[in-house]
This record gives C-alpha cells, structure tokens and sequence, in this order.
C-alpha cells in the first residue's frame, strides 16, 4: 500500500505523539515511585512498579517478559513471608521487604536504560 506525504507526515506525527505519552505516563510513575520508596511505602512501590513494567513491557522481548515475571513471583512470595512489615504494621523485617522491592526496581530501570527508554545518546547530542 503506497502512503501519500500527508499520510507519511501523519503517521510520524501520531508516533511522536505516542512517544511524548509514553514519556509522561512514565515519568509520572517514576515520581510516585521515588516518593514510595523514600518513605518506605512498600504496597504502594510494589504496585506503582507493576504499573511501570505494564508500560515498559511493550518494548521488552518475551525471555525478558519472562524474566521479570519470576522476579515478581519470587518477591510475591518473599513478600507474603513478611506481611506485617511489608504493611508497615511492624519494622522488624523492613530491610528485607526494601531488598526485596529494591531488586525489582532495579531490574525495570536496567531494562529501560538497556532499551534506551530514557532516551538514546545519539538522539540527545546537540542539545
């Protein structure tokens, strides 16, 4: 099928468009993700990680789809172990329960950096 300019032009915009999208939604959860784990918020940084690997996943291969997913049922069950401090109910193991959130944290972050979700250097010089 042969596009014309315009529709060339259009198709573009629209990817732009969705770009600059994904760019905010991610961004406004990687805020709410630091303002979670600075104040030990571990249900709400478990869920808001889970909502930023739903967006980052679209650019993720099915092995590395995978990956996360046992990632995230290990920590699930770690998590389960230690219920009252990952509710905040008690701090006795609240280092473990950051450890644990902390390594999911980490792996999304390298995958979008690897991914250049960030932005790709190239793209970036002269600015």
């Amino acid at each position: 099928m042969a596009y014309s300019k315009e529709q060339e032009g259009e198709e573009k915009e629209l990817l732009y468009d969705l770009r600059q999208a994904f760019v905010i939604i991610t961004t406004e959860i990687k805020k709410e993700i630091v303002l979670a784990r600075t104040e030990k918020d571990f249900p709400r940084w478990y869920i808001l990680l889970d909502s930023l690997f739903i967006e980052v996943s679209k650019n993720l291969s099915n092995k590395e789809v995978d990956e996360y997913e046992e990632l995230n049922n290990e920590a699930s069950k770690k998590l389960t172990t230690y219920g009252s401090s990952f509710l905040k109910k008690s701090n006795l193991n609240s280092n473990e329960v950051y450890a644990i959130i902390r390594k999911l944290d980490l792996w999304i972050n390298r995958k979008m950096n690897d991914k250049n979700m960030y932005g790709s250097k190239d793209a970036d010089d002269g600015l």
